[in-house]
This record gives structure tokens, C-alpha cells and sequence, in this order.
């Protein structure tokens, strides 16, 4: 399988085909990059085992030896800007924008979004863009650290570049830098570099 995966999401059925891939997807790829294109959805069909479903393939997605990259070219809302904002790189089109639109419905978002918009844009803002359910342009999504800037195929480029176990260890870091002390923190990044310098890693 080649280093780079690239899919199309762009109806229920792809996303559960994206469910399958989280389960089947073998270490030879190292960065999968999704497109992402809005599609009506349901929510009536959003039971718990769905969204379950749906929660722990994203989840997959997101471990440390993969680097999970979306792009959006046209406006997104509900499922379609949650999975879009799942990136660990999220680039947009200048005509791109996402909006939550969960709360239009009465519902809220279901892919850890609350969690990781805190993270990128702050508790208050995220908030704001939950509770609203605007849209965000590309250029705000930009300002805000929503998307990512530069294009994404030289990116890509450049990540298949890197040191496949120095993308692994720095991934792993990020994930867990919310979690500890700053001297905590300072001694994961100690033992990671060990670990890299080992004539064995």
C-alpha cells in the first residue's frame, strides 16, 4: 500500500466506508488524506451504535503513526465540518467555510469536536462557534487556527519526507502535552529524543 491514502468523503455511505478503512488500515501508510464534501444527514439515523461507530474510527484515525490530513473546497456543515476540523492538518479552499449546525437541530456535535475546537480556538470561541453554528470562512478559519496555511499537496510531500519514527514520537507528544506538568512534559520530550538517538529506534 502506498505511503499516501487519499478518499473522498462525501455521503453517509463513504463515512462508514471511512469506519471500515479505521479497522483495516495497515502501518505502510503514513499519511491518509481525506476530502471532505458536504452531504445531507439524518439525524433520526444517528442512533448510538452510529455514532459509536463513527466516533471510533475517527479515533483510529488519529493514532501516532498516521498523519491525518483533510481538505475542504466548498462550505461544510454538521458531520461533514466535524470530520473536516478531525484533521491533524486541515487545509481550505478560499471558498471553503464550516459551520457546527448541530445546534440548528438540537443536537450537538458528535466527533469530539467540543474537545478539539477548545484546543485550537479556546474554550470561549469554541464555544461561540457551537452555540451559533456560523460559518466560518477560510480566511477566519486561517486566523483562528481552524485550517492550516499553504497548500496541501506540498505539504504532503513534505511528510512523507520525514523520519517516519520522529513524526511518531512528536505526534504522541501533542496528544499528551494537555495532560501533563511542564516538568512532565519536558521529560517525555527527553526520553523521546533518547529513544530517536538509540542506534535501535
Amino acid at each position: 500500500m502506498s505511503e499516501v491514502l487519499t478518499l473522498r468523503i462525501a455521503s453517509t455511505q463513504t463515512f462508514d466506508a471511512l469506519t471500515q478503512l479505521g479497522r483495516e488500515l495497515t502501518g505502510d501508510v503514513r499519511v491518509l488524506v481525506l476530502h471532505v464534501a458536504d452531504w445531507p444527514t439524518d439525524p433520526a439515523t444517528l442512533t448510538d451504535e452510529t455514532i459509536a461507530g463513527y466516533q471510533q474510527a475517527v479515533s483510529r484515525l488519529q493514532r501516532p503513526d498516521l498523519v491525518l490530513v483533510t481538505t475542504a473546497a466548498d462550505p461544510l456543515t454538521g458531520l461533514a465540518a466535524e470530520l473536516a476540523l478531525c484533521g491533524d492538518l486541515r487545509f481550505f479552499a478560499p471558498d471553503a467555510s464550516v459551520a457546527l449546525t448541530a445546534v440548528h437541530e438540537g443536537r450537538v456535535p458528535i466527533l469530539g469536536t467540543t474537545a478539539r475546537l477548545a484546543d485550537l480556538v479556546g474554550p470561549a470561541r469554541a464555544l461561540e462557534l457551537c452555540l451559533t453554528g456560523r460559518p466560518v470562512q477560510a480566511d477566519e478559519a486561517e486566523r483562528l487556527g481552524l485550517a492550516t496555511p499553504g497548500a496541501v499537496e506540498p505539504s504532503v510531500d513534505l511528510l512523507t519526507g520525514t523520519d517516519r519514527n520522529a513524526l511518531t514520537e512528536i505526534k504522541a507528544l501533542m496528544a499528551g502535552a494537555r495532560y501533563r506538568t511542564p516538568t512532565e512534559h519536558a521529560t517525555e520530550e527527553r526520553h523521546a529524543f533518547l529513544r530517536l538517538a538509540s542506534p535501535d529506534s
